[in-house]
């Protein structure tokens, strides 16, 4: 019975070296697996891959802003063009019935070479009037508060991007000191384990010496008288 138990108590302590040995080995490389990871594609990349799509919304937002910034003087100068136009019409209006003009003796139109050029102007001056009609209708649907409420949004976006990204960064940062605390309860773990096997096999091997000296002791031939 005591070869047994000092057979399983030997057992049991290369077990726990044994097992110390691994675990230290698989603490730390699934914490070499896991920065790699944290510090390469799933936490800083994202975090750079948001912040640049922040980056395009700001230059989207300037061009917008900036484009609708002229919209009410482009407008304005639409409009202008437009009654312009409506002056050349009456213009021509004007041209085509002089050029109709006659002398009472001689019967004659000095004026009739103004007809043709008269013609064309009136022409030009209701294309003009019907597109900058059109562009006026366009630009009427222009809303200052739907404006306002599209850049809103945009900032909004661009905030909440910015912050994911530094969301993203800081638990990737967690993460990692999660690991190397983890790590390193692991490897006291392990060293602990490995300490408790090396001193039960230095006990059982006292315990196997200090048997085999009582046996050897125990056996001695006992001295002639």
């Amino acid at each position: 019975m005591p070869c047994c138990s000092t057979s399983f108590i030997k057992f049991s302590a290369w077990a726990q070296v044994i097992l110390a040995v691994f675990l230290a080995i698989a603490a730390i490389y699934i914490y070499l697996l896991n920065r790699r990871a944290t510090k390469s594609d799933v936490f800083e990349s994202s975090a750079a891959l948001l912040n640049h799509y922040a980056g395009v919304l700001k230059t989207q937002r300037k061009v917008y802003e900036g484009f609708y910034e002229v919209l009410p003087p482009l407008r304005n100068n639409l409009q202008s063009i437009g009654a312009f136009s409506a002056d050349i019409d009456k213009l021509a209006d004007n041209l085509l019935g002089i050029s109709k003009l006659q002398l009472p003796l001689v019967d004659v139109a000095p004026f009739a070479s103004l007809a043709t050029p008269a013609q064309r102007l009136k022409e030009l001056a209701k294309d003009n009037l019907s597109t900058m009609a059109a562009a006026d209708k366009a630009l009427g649907a222009f809303d200052v508060n739907a404006h306002q409420q599209v850049l809103d949004a945009i900032d909004n976006t661009i905030l909440e991007l910015q912050h994911n990204a530094i969301r993203l960064q800081e638990h990737g940062r967690q993460v990692l000191l999660t690991m190397r605390v983890l790590l390193f309860i692991s490897l006291v773990m392990s060293l602990l384990f490995f300490l408790n096997g090396i001193s039960n096999l230095v006990q059982n091997n006292a315990l196997v010496t200090n048997k085999s000296c009582c046996v050897s002791s125990g056996t001695a031939t006992p001295p002639e008288s």
